[in-house]
């Protein structure tokens, strides 16, 4: 039977597709096309803009370094930018504050913070030119923060935002000038932030113990501080860097919002020369930090001058001590930087030692220990690190 007549056969209501498509046989075509997938009309977001910070003018004897702060020492009513605030506790508040830092390298090596001058025992003028200034604290709403924190994070591929807590005999202005130095040696290009809790800037053991108090009433404010910046501020990345005493209520802190929301939300967590019980450290704050961060790092010394007398005060070893009783637990780098020598008490070296400098810029990049310049030990078939080439 021929196909023309094939097809006038099976031509029916019943089988109009297979009928179609015979039609088409018969006309001696091909089956129609199916029709094309719709074009997704979304337009594709646009490439991401990272800005190149501007070079000082022409002549400039000093460059601007940005420093986002939070605080909860109360207001003084002074109108000088290092007296803004003072060594009682206050609500929290947030602003930006201008540091200058000396471009010529003789005048300011890297990972040195000149003492704010003097002249018989009084503040003298500072020189641009080789004094780390102070120059402008300016507070302001949370809506123009955050703003302010993401025009600085554009300068940064990864859109992080580093918070600095400082340690223990810190003022307000100390803790500024020294994030400032911080982010400028380092280099880091994101967002430096700072959190200045209400130390009162002195020593001695009165003043240890008044500090040590103040941490107590200043963690549910940091908290806010940090859960703000987490939800509000836009970084991508949010890393914390803690010292001395600042470490520990940092660790306070992050324990109890881990508590609250067992979730990993930061990306690097470092405890420079941590003030802390190594038992209560390895119980009940560890566990928590590791879990709340993609990656903990501890820097010890065992010329920690400093953790020596909290040592003897406490009658209890510190986390921040190497030697025979560094402390080395799951879920910690533990860097013994004992060869960053011993200036400052060798309590400061995390901003003073170019070598853990440059390890600190290789933590807040994420790159692990055994990617950096440590020589890896055991203890206990636990990993922990020794920093090579500390001396400046």
């Amino acid at each position: 039977m021929r196909p023309a007549i094939l097809c006038a056969m099976r031509s029916s209501a019943s089988l109009s597709l297979l009928a179609g498509l015979l039609a088409g046989a018969c006309a001696g075509g091909r089956p129609p096309a199916p029709a094309p997938a719709p074009v997704d009309s979304t337009p594709a977001p646009p490439p991401r803009v990272t800005l190149v910070r501007p070079a000082p003018p022409p002549g400039a004897v000093a460059r601007p370094v940005r420093i986002l702060y939070g605080t909860d020492r109360a207001p003084t009513g002074r109108g000088e930018p290092w007296a803004r605030y003072g060594a009682d506790p206050g609500e929290l508040e947030v602003g930006v504050a201008t540091v200058t830092l000396p471009l010529d390298r003789s005048a300011r090596p890297a990972g040195t913070l000149p003492d704010v001058p003097s002249r018989f025992g009084r503040r003298a003028p500072p020189d641009p030119a080789r004094d780390v200034v102070l120059d402008r604290v300016a507070p302001e709403p949370e809506v123009y923060w955050d703003a302010d924190v993401q025009q600085e994070l554009q300068y940064d591929s990864t859109r992080t935002a580093v918070v600095f807590i400082h340690g223990f005999a810190t003022d307000f202005e100390t803790a500024v000038r020294r994030a400032a130095q911080v982010a400028a040696d380092l280099p880091f290009p994101g967002a430096m932030l700072v959190y200045s809790w209400p130390s009162r800037g002195e020593v001695g053991p009165v003043a240890y113990f008044r500090d040590g108090k103040a941490i107590d009433a200043s963690q549910p404010i940091l908290r806010a501080f940090l859960e703000h910046v987490l939800e509000r501020a836009g970084a991508e990345r949010v890393s914390l860097v803690a010292h001395s005493m600042g470490t520990l209520l940092l660790a306070r802190t992050l324990k109890e919002m881990y508590d609250a929301r067992p979730e990993r939300r930061f990306d690097q967590v470092v405890l420079a020369a941590p003030d802390i019980d190594t038992t209560t450290f390895r119980r009940s704050l560890a566990p928590a930090l590791a879990g709340i961060a993609r990656r903990v790092t501890v820097y010890a010394s065992r010329n920690d001058r400093a953790l020596e007398l909290s040592q003897a005060a406490s009658a209890q070893a510190r986390v921040g001590q190497a030697g025979p009783g560094l402390l080395v637990v799951p879920g910690v780098d533990v860097v013994d930087a004992s060869s960053a020598g011993t200036s400052d008490f060798g309590h400061g070296y995390y901003g003073g030692s170019n070598a853990v400098l440059a390890d600190l810029r290789d933590v807040l990049r994420g790159v692990p220990a055994a990617g950096r310049r440590l020589e890896r030990h055991e203890r206990n078939g636990l990993p922990w690190w020794e920093l090579l080439g500390g001396n400046r």
